[in-house]
């Protein structure tokens, strides 16, 4: 399923990653798992000048560089990273608020549960 752009300016930022065509590999499987979860009304932004993917009852998942690799990043007040660090210790997270991988890599599994996380953040809360 394709999704196209409804923002210019999210669009136009996605030209600016040294890793372009992860980063949109990237988004285009936050769309996925969305699907696969039955999520429909994605809302997509940028949050500190990063791609930003939230819905009703989730917490907001960014696309980032850092470092010379690319990842996916949530607010540093949630758990989701902090749980992930204890399942996945061979992982490479940044504090409490990314996970990061080589950007000439396949996206890592871990980033599919990390993505359902925060997607399903605060209803999973309640």
């Amino acid at each position: 399923m394709s999704n196209p752009f409804h923002d210019p300016v999210v669009e136009e930022r996605f030209s600016n990653f040294k890793h372009t065509e992860t980063a949109l590999k990237m988004r285009a499987f936050v769309y996925t798992i969305a699907e696969n979860l039955e999520l429909h009304t994605i809302q997509e932004s940028l949050k500190w000048n990063q791609p930003s993917y939230v819905c009703e009852g989730g917490t907001a998942v960014r696309i980032a560089e850092q470092n010379g690799k690319i990842g996916y990043f949530v607010s540093c007040q949630t758990s989701i990273i902090e749980s992930l660090k204890k399942d996945y210790p061979e992982c490479d997270f940044d504090k409490t608020r990314g996970l990061l991988f080589n950007a000439e890599a396949e996206i890592p599994e871990v980033a599919s549960k990390l993505i359902r996380l925060a997607l399903q953040y605060k209803t999973k809360q309640n």
